[in-house]
């Protein structure tokens, strides 16, 4: 009776140990596709980008970023997928392959985009498109504003 215990505990182990295995090999395949998949997409956003007239300067060009909190600070360093001239004006072009995420009324997508911006010091960003081929130039025009422009909105007279 014992040896049946120990033989089904045993054979437990190695089914979950394989279990674990597979599972790691499966997560390892999806990370694959997906960095794959971006890379088309990032190719293809070149082509547009190119065919559309923008100027490609730099591919994944980085930008280290101060963040300031208190009296202590870090250095971040933001990564876009590419930035881009076109009629004498610098833009940061972030690619995008999914249907959700390529929409500015997606939050996380939108604050990438702002931070890029006020980071890269450009004149605006472009949201490529990779699945509806479009690209989307967007700006944020209160980051050009004076300081005391942007606060006389909020200030109670």
């Amino acid at each position: 009776m014992l040896v049946l215990v120990l033989a089904a505990l045993a054979l437990s182990l190695l089914l979950f140990s394989l279990w674990r295995m597979l599972e790691r090999a499966w997560a390892t395949h999806v990370r694959r596709q997906r960095a794959a998949a971006a890379r088309r997409g990032e190719l293809s956003a070149r082509a547009l980008l190119s065919d559309l007239g923008y100027a490609i300067e730099a591919e994944q060009p980085a930008q280290p970023w101060l963040v300031v909190t208190g009296s202590s600070s870090f250095e971040i360093v933001l990564r876009a997928d590419y930035l881009v001239s076109w009629r004498g004006q610098r833009y940061v072009a972030e690619v995008k392959t999914g249907d959700l995420v390529a929409s500015l009324r997606h939050g996380p997508t939108r604050r990438q985009l702002l931070e890029y911006q006020l980071a890269y010091r450009a004149h605006g960003v472009l949201l490529v498109d990779v699945l509806a081929a479009t690209v989307l130039r967007v700006q944020f025009p209160a980051t050009a504003m004076p300081p005391h422009a942007r606060l006389s909105r909020f200030t109670s007279e």
